[in-house]
């Protein structure tokens, strides 16, 4: 075995990707974000899976199965990573009901915690194609 890839499963076993690692910016709060890295193997197989140019797939994120994105950030490079983690740092984001419209439909099985998490990676996704923006 040259290579262990751990996937997730999604959206009723709808859609896969790699697993994505998970970011805490603030170690005082229980609160991440999830991201891949362009150049690694996992982002060379969610590549494979989705049969998607590397441009587009920085460009558009993953597919979510029925929804438009996955709550999963994808990074050029560690540089661009560390570098928007340290403006998270900096200007810590503002989570928002609207953040939480996944689950509007009910999802009695989800933890509060859960929720709080996956609000809390979109507020950071949201803010991730603003501050991309913001750099062109």
């Amino acid at each position: 075995m040259l290579v262990k890839v751990e996937c997730v499963l999604y959206d009723e076993m709808r859609a896969i990707t790699p697993a994505p690692l998970p970011r805490r910016v603030d170690l005082t709060k229980d609160l991440w974000f999830f991201s891949l890295c362009a150049g690694t193997i996992d982002f060379l197989f969610l590549q494979f899976l989705t049969g998607t140019a590397k441009d587009q797939l920085l460009r558009d994120g993953p597919s979510g199965g029925r929804l438009s994105t996955v709550p999963v950030i994808l990074f050029r490079s560690g540089e661009e990573q560390k570098a928007f983690e340290d403006d998270l740092k900096r200007n810590p984001v503002t989570v928002e009901e609207r953040h939480d419209h996944v689950f509007a439909q009910g999802a009695p099985t989800i933890s509060e915690q859960d929720r709080k998490i996956i609000a809390f990676s979109n507020a950071v996704v949201e803010r991730f194609g603003e501050w991309k923006t913001g750099k062109s």
